[in-house]
């Protein structure tokens, strides 16, 4: 699988680099692993009476980019992480050299998936009007840690996905997303809407979602049920408009290169 082209590279915030040779990272020893795993592991999620929740989202920003900083800086840790997750060594490799997000087992499943986005920008751009569509894919599958600010430890990455439980979160970026969401709104259907980060600085964009995703489109409806019969993590789909920017933790899918 071709990684993702340079013009990809371009809509990140910064190009993503980790070095590490995956084999080379000693592996714990098993009397190692139940002290490990208190250490690093930790799924709480942060409920709306808490005191830290407010802090949390109005510094969402800051608190995605120390995880992110604190892998980059214990890398040989996470690689141990990911590990106790059960994710091969291939896997690992894949994912921290941005090659392929651990939610996909294989090359040739990845290969397949992005074929089928491939023919599912021709059929929303038939049925809908979208345009200049392309894909994102973002949340734990990718890297392996929540972003999500309110999920485990504030200042590092500690809720770390285990296949099949994370979604395959993909976000369909396209012109026009704004106006045709607005009228799905004309219409009062319900439509969720979801903060994301375009920078360091904080600066945030807008992804909408809705339940029915027939509404959109009906190939898309059916794309997602021929994919959910070959994947073992089920898929969710948002949309965002233009041409934004995304953080390291999400990868533009390269449709382009097939």
């Amino acid at each position: 699988m071709d990684q993702i082209t340079e013009k990809d590279k371009s809509r990140l915030i910064e190009e993503f680099k980790c070095e590490v040779d995956v084999c080379s990272v000693p592996e714990l020893n098993p009397d190692e692993i139940e002290n490990f795993k208190n250490k690093y592991f930790f799924s709480c999620y942060i409920e709306h009476d808490c005191p830290e929740y407010k802090l949390r989202l109005a510094n969402r920003h800051e608190v995605m980019f120390n995880r992110w900083n604190w892998m980059m800086n214990n890398v040989e840790i996470y690689v141990n992480m990911l590990r106790l997750r059960n994710f091969s060594n291939e896997q690992i490799q894949n994912c921290l050299g941005m090659k392929r997000p651990l939610c996909f087992e294989t090359s040739s499943i990845y290969d397949k998936f992005c074929q089928d986005l491939k023919n599912l920008k021709v059929t929303l751009e038939n049925e809908t009007d979208l345009k200049n569509i392309r894909f994102v894919q973002t949340g734990s599958s990718v890297i392996g840690f929540s972003n999500n600010p309110l999920k485990g430890l504030i200042d590092r990455p500690s809720k770390v996905t285990k296949n099949p439980d994370s979604d395959i979160d993909i976000v369909i970026v396209a012109d026009k997303v704004k106006i045709v969401f607005g009228n799905l709104k004309k219409d009062n259907l319900k439509i969720h809407e979801y903060i994301c980060v375009c920078n360091k600085e904080g600066l945030t964009d807008i992804r909408y979602g809705i339940d029915d995703l027939e509404k959109i489109s009906k190939g898309l409806l059916e794309w997602v049920r021929n994919c959910n019969k070959y994947l073992k993590n089920m898929i969710q789909i948002t949309f965002q408009d233009g041409d934004p920017i995304f953080p390291f933790w999400e990868i533009p899918l390269p449709i382009n290169n097939k």
